[in-house]
């Protein structure tokens, strides 16, 4: 019997494996920038300066400061004291929300 590519456990070619490497590199990459962005708006939350900033390649909404405020008041009001609330792609409204628990 002839010996064949099938006879042992299956192997990534190079080029696989490389790719794999590179997404897991940047995979980590944006794990970390995470952790990073996340420890500093915690500091500026604590310090109260502004810590969340625009970026145009997020599917963000931005509201002015008197809908922001509505809407904070609106999400305390209807979680209650034990609720959560969870604010996707609206950092004004988070940062508001922030502010006012």
């Amino acid at each position: 019997m002839a010996d064949s590519d099938d006879d042992g456990p299956p192997q990534l070619s190079g080029a696989a494996l490389a790719a794999l490497g590179a997404f897991y590199q940047e995979r980590e990459e944006a794990e970390k920038r995470f952790r990073e962005l996340a420890a500093a708006a915690e500091d500026a939350f604590a310090a109260g300066t502004k810590a969340i900033t625009e970026d145009w390649q997020l599917s963000q909404f931005w509201y002015d400061d008197a809908t922001a405020v509505t809407l904070a008041r609106l999400a305390l009001k209807h979680a209650g004291s034990d609720g959560l609330i969870l604010c996707i792609s609206a950092p004004t409204a988070f940062a508001k929300i922030k502010v006012a628990h």
